[in-house]
């Protein structure tokens, strides 16, 4: 079962129709003031800043062999550049997040680098299946990539249950790599998106698959309208003109799957804006 096969389904929306939330992009390559430019330019109105834990000094140090994607930080600078913004911003509402690796044998470490920051939200990422990076360009055959697959949904579930995530990122990602899905794949997705909403989680449609892959974004939000879980919206933006890009025609898919809602955070606080 290969990805290109999957039908493109939803209906494009108009930008009156959609939330208008990006939960998710970078500030290690681009500095915030610019992405801020290109988020009001987008008529966001709220936009979540979710740098990657190993982009901050204290993470690289728990993650050193994560290559980095910009300059790296003190989590000290990070949070307290963020919240100026915020506390600055007026037609804007500014979160402070983090994109954090889910690594079995590190997690207590990895968590412990989010200690004594007032985060509004925190995403986990599974960006390796145990030893096998997903973003590696050397594919496994069918029958273990069909297995690579499970194990991801896996990994995703131990992230869910582990209560310290309020979103699990581009649940789709491993196709960048793998496009050996299983014969279940959407039954495996519709399988996390009712973990997650078990357990109150929301699960990313995510503008960077949404340009690689739509069709399997597509796939999530017939998942989480089956199973009821709410969903992120979250361009992944590391430039300025990525920000809010595939959000819309996401929350077409949202939308059209029967979604009840699309979140939104304060200080861990979780609201579902209704579709």
């Amino acid at each position: 079962m290969e990805f290109l096969r999957l039908p493109v389904k939803g209906a494009p929306v108009s930008s009156s129709d959609w939330p208008r939330v990006d939960y998710h992009s970078h500030i290690c390559a681009v500095p915030l003031e610019t992405m801020l430019v290109n988020a009001r330019a987008a008529g966001l109105s709220e936009y979540g800043v979710s740098e990657h834990v190993f982009q901050l000094d204290e993470g690289h140090l728990v993650l050193p062999e994560e290559q980095d994607e910009g300059m790296r930080f003190p989590r000290a600078w990070y949070a307290q550049t963020v919240q100026e913004a915020a506390a600055g911003s007026a037609d804007l509402d500014i979160k402070l997040g983090l994109e954090v690796d889910y690594v079995p044998e590190r997690h207590k470490r990895v968590m412990a680098v989010t200690d004594g920051v007032e985060w509004d939200y925190l995403i986990g990422s599974v960006h390796a299946v145990d030893t096998a990076d997903i973003f590696s360009r050397v594919g496994p055959g069918a029958e273990a990539g069909e297995r690579l697959w499970r194990r991801y949904y896996e990994l995703i579930a131990e992230a869910i249950e582990t209560g310290d995530f309020d979103v699990i990122s581009h649940p789709v990602r491993y196709a960048i790599s793998n496009p050996h899905l299983p014969a279940e794949f959407e039954q495996l997705l519709e399988e996390v998106a009712a973990f997650a909403r078990q357990h109150g989680v929301a699960l990313e449609l995510n503008g960077d698959d949404m340009a690689r892959t739509p069709q399997l974004v597509e796939c999530l939000a017939r998942a989480c309208g089956r199973a009821g879980c709410a969903v992120s919206l979250g361009s992944d933006a590391h430039r300025a003109p990525e920000v809010a890009q595939g959000l819309r025609q996401a929350t077409a898919y949202a939308a059209a799957a029967h979604v009840p809602g699309v979140v939104s955070f304060q200080r861990r606080d979780r609201r579902v804006i209704p579709l």
